[in-house]
């Protein structure tokens, strides 16, 4: 889209033939609205929001409050990751909270038949409206103190279910057309001395700095630091409105219009009065001469305020609000006349607009949402020093008005006063309270995609200078436009800038206060929506192709001989243990472990080693570790496998013929490493009726010390002590395992993932008929479960499990998931996630987890076993699961584990709480394009949520090393 700056002023005729030719597409739009205009004999007891220490309620309604909803939906089958609606709710109100916010996306969600995510709340920030946003300290009410009132809250939910009935009842198709439209009402409202510590002194403000009207002398909370409220005519402002315009495709009328635009709504000033001050106005205006619903989105506004009219009063923001109606709808009948665009908007005095060169675009009705909870970081809590003196400076006020009553302004100091005993107790090192965070606070982004403009949610008073960011980003490109709507599903406060805080101000040094906040967000904060949010628009903005890139990086850990490992790895702290394998015979793995914080890797040993495995004569080495890290009593259990195969009709068989001057494999150990001492030791070594067999599958009990394998080939089970060293080798279940021909008809795939339960010790593993064994510690048999569990259709209906090449009906990994008191497992090739309660003995099937690509080729994944990557992230709730991505081929048949076609590596995570699975795109290998990694069958996930792996790198080589997904990358739709 092209976006409209300094217009350059030309004729009408010019601006038509300049103009290009708009397209046109279909979506069903509808948009209603409901009055929240509280009554005046209860508004008595309704404090209004948007100033510190207003004297009264409100005392007279200028014009009405309303509750408004768009509601656009597809107008034609979709794609997949496309809601079937999106729904924008805004209200006349300065912010409400985030319990409102969702209680009000429930309710819409179920009666507009949608997602959650895909309902956006917002406020238009007006000042002269109900506080609605419990901790607003700077707006209490004397009725005991209470800053909210809960009955006029609550009856905001229904408001917006009628609205969104209202939008639902009104729906028709209709086309969407984005302009954006000049407007210089917004300017900057930050004065800064450069240099100085102190801000510019009253004398130096004129009335336009402060407000038409007012005298120069600023309340202290807007004076800090260097910077001053006022006009910064040469700060970053708003040049323009964002404008949505759908319009009937029978008739030709307009159904809605949405207008986006940054500047605070502080016209009207701080009398007492109920005003939806000049939105409203704007949305009134546009109603007038276009009919339909008009809905307005503040954008980002934190440091803009309106150009000469701050606390103009009433009529001042009607007028200014009507001037800019005028000019939108001028603009839209031109365009909709001419298909060419806008009008510059008049300044407040003067009524003429003027024709400008159009900035039209109309796009085809792409839907899409996408959200994610952001943890912002906190400033340390102000030292007790500060909070001293905030608290000398309520009680100077309080007692300079001593004879004043009003018990509106001492319910406002007894609040302050209440935060500055707060913020001292946190200085001398009393805990925060839950509102605060003990180090982070809680921000939501959600980008909602209406065909051509993307809204970008942010719950903070946003500075403008994270639109200009975010609109630039996109200025160049061919995607919708994008505008932020700040005051979106709740409202931190402000969020400024990093190079803002230097320079202070009343937002970034006080207005946390009037938030209830002890202390303010940091300014790494900038850097971290900043990043989420350019992903949250490419997973709209791309939605018609949707698998964007993850780019990992790679480390060289110095093992040339390192080849494709399966599990093999642990993040303990803040390092990640892992192990290259060896398909050499006399070539041992080798140990690792890659710090996060340094981001360098050392060596902790080859497996040959400690086994203490002689060298002389040579035997079939270590190669492998095919078990995952577990740690135990300060130390991390393992288990080692053997590393070479010979190969008999197409099929990996144990090395019972090993090169000459080789001697036999010697068995598979289990391994305790000390991570503090780099030593190890040499537990257990396999031994089974079969023979020197490796150890293909393990977990271990930390909580009562014991381990548990299953060997390669034949399939036995093993329970080890792992103090006392006792063991205990069990027949088989899986009959001949991997150790006998297919033809013998006792071939059984074994399984490679054993769960154990932590209430009570038990363990479980499957087999490829679909049957789930337990194993209680002093039984001498496994024990089946329920009655094959796993044999289910959806796994494949055809699985042959006395063939090899796939694991049958075995699950591939399973994981114990504190949350649900549950396992959760997937299913190999087909991907399908399940649920395992080993107490009511049932499976439950959850969503199938393959990539984007794969779902829509309705193929199987290209690996035959399916992917081991699959753990259960920090967070105690989300699933992350390393998976293929289909190129268009179709698999080949193979015998054997192994990649059966060329496909790319996606990273899926599902969230078990809300059931919501993310294929979070391709990843790429250090740069956008490159690579993917292949052969991936291990996943570790770090505490900051990093997502390590092993695979091969470099395309043609099997060499295999460790790459690493930052977690900045990877947004979950979840706190």
């Amino acid at each position: 889209h092209s976006s409209a700056s300094t217009p350059c002023v030309i004729s009408t005729a010019s601006a038509m033939a300049c103009a290009s030719q708009s397209h046109a597409a279909v979506a069903h739009v509808g948009a209603g609205r409901c009055d929240i205009t509280p009554k005046l004999a209860s508004a008595c007891n309704v404090p209004l929001a948007g100033y510190w220490y207003r004297s009264s309620a409100a005392q007279e309604v200028k014009d009405p409050l309303f509750c408004r909803c768009l509601l656009v939906s597809q107008a034609e089958p979709s794609h997949q990751s496309s809601p079937p609606s999106v729904a924008v709710v805004t209200f006349d109100l300065c912010a409400v909270s985030t319990e409102i916010v969702g209680a009000v996306r429930r309710r819409l969600a179920a009666v507009l038949r949608t997602e959650d995510q895909s309902v956006m709340v917002t406020c238009t920030h007006t000042h002269t409206g109900p506080c609605a946003r419990p901790g607003f300290l700077g707006f209490c009410c004397p009725a005991a103190g209470a800053p909210f009132p809960r009955q006029y809250a609550d009856g905001l939910v229904g408001a917006a279910e009628h609205a969104a009935l209202a939008a639902l009842a009104d729906q028709r198709p209709a086309v969407l057309q984005h302009l954006s439209v000049p407007c210089t009402l917004g300017v900057n409202r930050r004065v800064t001395s450069v240099g100085s510590k102190q801000p510019p002194p009253p004398s130096t403000l004129t009335g336009g700095d402060i407000g038409v009207g007012k005298k120069a002398d600023v309340p202290w909370f807007e004076r800090a630091g260097c910077t001053t409220l006022g006009e910064n005519p040469h700060g970053p402002a708003p040049a323009a409105a964002h404008v949505l315009c759908a319009r009937a495709v029978q008739e030709g009328d307009v159904v809605a219009v949405l207008v986006n635009y940054a500047c605070h709504p502080v016209v009207c000033g701080k009398p007492a009065v109920i005003s939806a001050d000049y939105p409203g106005a704007v949305c009134d205006g546009l109603e007038q001469e276009l009919g339909g619903t008009a809905i307005f989105v503040t954008g980002a506004a934190g440091n803009i305020n309106p150009r000469g009219l701050r606390g103009a009063g009433w009529a001042a923001a009607r007028q200014a609000g009507a001037s800019l109606a005028h000019a939108i709808a001028q603009n839209l009948t031109l365009s909709h006349k001419e298909n060419r665009g806008p009008l510059s908007t008049p300044a407040p005095n003067d009524p003429k607009p003027t024709s400008v060169e159009a900035s039209v675009t109309t796009s085809r009705a792409v839907l899409a949402a996408s959200f994610v909870v952001l943890q912002l970081p906190l400033l340390p809590p102000p030292p007790e020093a500060e909070a001293n003196a905030f608290e000398a400076e309520l009680l100077e006020r309080r007692s300079a008005n001593a004879s004043d009553p009003n018990a509106w302004s001492r319910a406002v100091e007894d609040a302050m006063l209440g935060l500055a005993a707060r913020q001292r107790a946190a200085a001398q090192g009393a805990p925060l309270c839950a509102a605060d965070g003990a180090s982070t606070r809680p921000f939501e982004l959600q980008a909602l995609r209406l065909g051509p403009l993307v809204l970008l949610g942010m719950s903070g008073e946003m500075f403008f200078e994270f639109a200009q960011q975010l609109e630039q980003a996109v200025a160049t490109t061919t995607q919708p436009a994008v505008a932020v709507a700040a005051y979106a599903n709740g409202c931190i406060g402000y969020v400024g800038t990093a190079a803002s805080y230097p320079l202070g101000g009343y937002e970034i040094l006080h207005a946390h206060k009037v938030y209830g906040h002890v202390a303010n967000i940091a300014p790494e904060s900038e850097a971290i929506i900043v990043t989420a949010s350019t992903i949250l628009l490419d997973q709209v903005a791309f939605i018609a192709s949707p698998h964007r890139e993850l780019v990992a990086s790679t480390f060289d850990s110095g093992f040339e001989h390192a080849h494709d490992t399966y599990n093999g790895m642990a993040a303990v702290g803040s390092d990640v243990f892992y192990v290259l394998c060896s398909e050499h015979p006399t070539t041992p793995a080798h140990m690792f472990r890659w710090n996060t914080s340094t981001q360098t890797t050392e060596c902790c040993g080859n497996l040959d080693a400690m086994c203490n495995q002689p060298q002389s004569p040579p035997a079939i080495a270590q190669g492998k570790s095919h078990v995952n890290f577990v740690l135990w009593d300060g130390m991390l259990v393992f288990a080692t496998h053997v590393g070479w195969y010979n190969m008999r009709d197409g099929m990996e068989v144990f090395p019972d013929d090993p090169p000459e001057g080789i001697g036999p494999y010697q068995g598979g150990h289990v391994l305790a490493y000390d991570m503090a001492s780099g030593t190890t030791e040499d537990l257990f070594t396999l031994r089974t009726p079969w023979g020197n067999e490796g150890i293909l599958s393990m977990n271990v009990d930390s909580a009562r010390g014991r381990a548990y394998c299953l060997s390669w080939p034949a399939g036995y089970f093993v329970a080890l002590d792992l103090t006392s060293k006792e063991s205990h080798v069990l027949a088989p279940v899986c009959l001949g395992g991997e150790s006998v021909a297919p033809s013998s008809g006792r071939y059984r795939c074994v399984c490679r993932s054993i769960a154990i339960d932590p209430r009570d010790g038990a363990a479980y593993m499957s087999t490829a008929e679909g049957s789930v064994y337990r194993f209680v510690w002093g039984a001498d048999a496994l024990t089946p479960v329920g009655d094959h569990l796993l044999k289910r259709e959806y796994f494949g209906e055809h699985l042959d499990p006395t063939q090899p090449g796939s694991m049958a009906y075995n699950w591939r990994q399973v994981v114990w998931v504190p949350a649900l008191g549950k396992f959760v497992g997937v299913h190999g090739s087909s991907g399908y996630a399940f649920t395992f309660d080993p107490k009511a003995e049932t499976v439950r099937l959850l969503e199938r987890l393959t990539s984007g690509p794969s779902h829509e080729a309705g193929r199987p994944d290209q690996f035959s076993y399916g992917y081991l990557g699959f753990a259960l992230g920090p967070d105690g709730r989300t699933m992350y699961y390393l998976t293929g991505g289909h190129k268009g081929h179709r698999p080949r048949p193979s015998r054997k584990g192994e990649a059966r076609g060329e496909e790319d590596l996606h990273l899926v995570t599902f969230d078990l709480l809300t059931g919501r699975r993310k294929d979070h795109g391709r990843i790429a290998l250090n740069t956008d394009g490159g690579p993917s990694p292949s052969y991936v069958n291990s996943i570790a996930v770090t505490q900051d949520g990093s997502v390590c792996s092993l695979g091969r790198l470099v395309p043609g080589s099997t060499r295999t090393d460790l790459f690493v997904v930052p977690a900045s990358q990877i947004l979950l739709p979840t706190v």
